[in-house]
């Protein structure tokens, strides 16, 4: 069972007919963990909403359904982190270091210290570092409002985006028999956006 829960992408066409509208359940409570639970940052996301519009648009799912069930859970996944952070994630920490997730929140806190808020809606895109972020936040008192903002912004964008190609690339007759390839292409495409940041940052460094 765990198999299927962290492959999901992978397995979502075979589990669809079996679980029936139950399925949805099962793609919130995905969604909602990888992104308020550092215990489940491996969880699919990217892929996961790569996948479900792609299915969406062979009718497999319905997209009235998955899309504001989706933006939900992962609005509500990075309200539960933050809150976490801010409330109790001092007390969290000797723990997280003991369990190796030190150079996680390590990694999510430079982001954070380089990009401001806006790391928030970048990180969306990044696996593992997305999971952390929102707890970093809490951590380091990051305002409410500014949260918030950033929070609606990055989900609005992570869900349209992907969801939105996996959509798109659905209505094309070849995609079926090649999804992963075409999963790891969006991957890929999404994380542009942060590759060129990183490297304008450094050649201002350098410079």
């Amino acid at each position: 069972m765990m198999d299927y829960i962290f492959n999901l992408d992978q397995y979502l066409i075979e589990m669809i007919p079996i679980w029936g509208n139950y399925i949805y359940l099962m793609i919130a409570a995905v969604i909602f963990l990888e992104s308020a639970c550092i215990l489940t940052p491996f969880l699919p996301g990217d892929g996961l909403l790569f996948v479900l519009g792609l299915f969406s648009a062979q009718h497999f799912l319905n997209v009235e359904v998955t899309l504001p069930l989706v933006f939900i859970a992962t609005l509500s996944g990075y309200a539960i982190n933050y809150w976490l952070g801010k409330k109790i994630g001092l007390k969290l920490m000797p723990w997280m270091k003991r369990r190796g997730f030190e150079k996680s929140l390590q990694d999510s806190e430079s982001y954070y210290q380089r990009y401001g808020v806006k790391a928030l809606v970048m990180a969306r895109f990044i696996p593992v570092v997305r999971t952390f972020l929102p707890l970093v936040m809490g951590l380091l008192n990051l305002s409410v409002v500014k949260f918030w903002i950033a929070n609606l912004v990055g989900a609005t964008l992570w869900v349209s985006i992907l969801i939105g190609s996996g959509w798109f690339f659905g209505k094309l007759g070849m995609v079926s028999s090649n999804i992963s390839f075409v999963i790891y292409g969006i991957m890929f495409l999404s994380i542009l956006p942060i590759i060129y940041e990183s490297m304008k940052f450094r050649w201002k460094k350098n410079v």
